[in-house]
């Protein structure tokens, strides 16, 4: 558990093993002080052994498998809200990203197909919308500046790429292109595009959804 490291605007949180008991804490980054040490769940507590990761650090959200959730904490250690990894929402997997207060997922598992966003602050889901159910698989997520962007993928449909406003998951685009690229590991904005950034031998590095 020592070593999962990251690093925020004023603080530096890491991951601690207290015993057999994993627990955040977080550190001034000019003088090394410690400012606060949580447990991740106070109640039942987590097993430092378990799969701990950092999914975001502002807000501070932590992906714990232990407990199959999102657990978020606020800059002062507190903890705010819970999200389930599976639920009436489906199954998050992967595909994940925090931007604008929200956490986004792509969800799949049975005939969903979902974009969800959720409330790290309370676990509440401001607004979810359907891309296409089992028909297609996840391919990228991408949070930024106000705008989800999402591409889903289909042998037999292609892939499609959405954009949804941040805030109010309305729909901002929706394109479909006639070629299936293949899922992407990274999706980022340059221009009029949207990149996505895939790795592995029989696959293109690189491609680029030209946006309307």
């Amino acid at each position: 558990m020592p070593g999962k490291v990251a690093a925020a605007s004023k603080q530096v949180l890491a991951m601690l093993a207290c015993g057999t008991e994993a627990k955040l804490a977080a550190f001034d980054p000019t003088d090394g002080r410690a400012r606060w040490t949580v447990p991740l769940d106070a109640r039942r507590g987590v097993d430092a052994r378990g799969n701990v990761a950092f999914t975001s650090t502002e807000p501070i959200v932590l992906r714990v498998d232990e407990v199959s959730a999102f657990l978020a904490f606020g800059p002062d250690g507190r903890p705010r809200g819970r999200i389930e990894s599976t639920g009436a929402h489906g199954s998050i997997g992967g595909n994940v990203a925090v931007s604008d207060g929200r956490l986004f997922a792509l969800t799949d598992g049975g005939s969903w197909g979902l974009l969800v966003a959720f409330d790290p602050a309370t676990g509440g889901e401001p607004w979810r919308t359907d891309l296409g159910g089992a028909r297609f698989n996840a391919g990228g997520l991408h949070a930024e500046g106000g705008r989800v962007m999402a591409v889903l993928t289909s042998d037999k449909y292609g892939d499609n790429l959405y954009v949804y406003d941040a805030v109010t998951g309305d729909e901002e685009e929706d394109r479909a292109f006639r070629e299936r690229i293949g899922g992407a590991w990274d999706l980022f904005p340059y221009k009029d595009f949207v990149i996505g950034v895939r790795t592995g031998g029989s696959v293109r590095p690189f491609s680029a959804y030209k946006r309307w």
